[in-house]
């Protein structure tokens, strides 16, 4: 992850509504416990909105507390996926993560809280990184609005060839 590019993309989009700054030291030492790669669990504790469903693009976003509730985490960590925000219609706005990559998706409401699938059966990737997705954000440009359009703007990029999926390991060989 870039952080220093995050950082300064979340910074352009802070309109004093984002408050984009640390967290607490309280929830600082609870994401250095989590298993999150080392730049997600720096942007989580330096940088990210701390006003609770701030709005960036068509997505309200998760302040670092509220990240920190238990519900999702405890149900998304073990597939290396944290909920960042929502959508208008309850959709999940995830982060997928290794220690490489940080794809940007929606988990379908539906399958995950009213069918109880596992949430990479729900995932509709949109975006290859938290920079692309924040950079989209910036320049208003599309954002899918729910999992329905993220999964079929994901069946596009299928067809051209192109692969936003963290298990996707084909663009990082060298």
């Amino acid at each position: 992850m870039r952080n220093n590019l995050l950082r300064d993309l979340l910074s352009f989009l802070d309109n004093d509504y984002l408050r984009v700054e640390p967290c607490s030291d309280t929830l600082a030492e609870k994401i250095e416990g989590l298993p999150l790669p080392l730049s997600l669990k720096r942007l989580f504790q330096s940088s990210w909105p701390q006003t609770p469903d701030a709005m960036i693009g068509p997505y309200s976003m998760r302040c670092t507390g509220q990240i920190l509730a238990p519900d999702d985490l405890e149900r998304l960590l073990p597939y290396n996926m944290v909920a960042v925000g929502s959508a208008a219609n309850g959709d999940l706005l995830v982060l997928r993560f290794d220690e490489v990559r940080c794809t940007v998706g929606l988990v379908s409401h539906d399958s995950y809280y009213e069918e109880s699938s596992l949430p990479f059966d729900s995932f509709a990737a949109f975006a290859s990184s938290l920079e692309e997705f924040l950079y989209r954000a910036a320049h208003q440009m599309y954002l899918p609005i729910d999992y329905y359009a993220a999964r079929e703007l994901e069946e596009l990029q299928e067809e051209m060839g192109v692969s936003w999926n963290v298990d996707d390991d084909s663009d990082d060989e060298e």
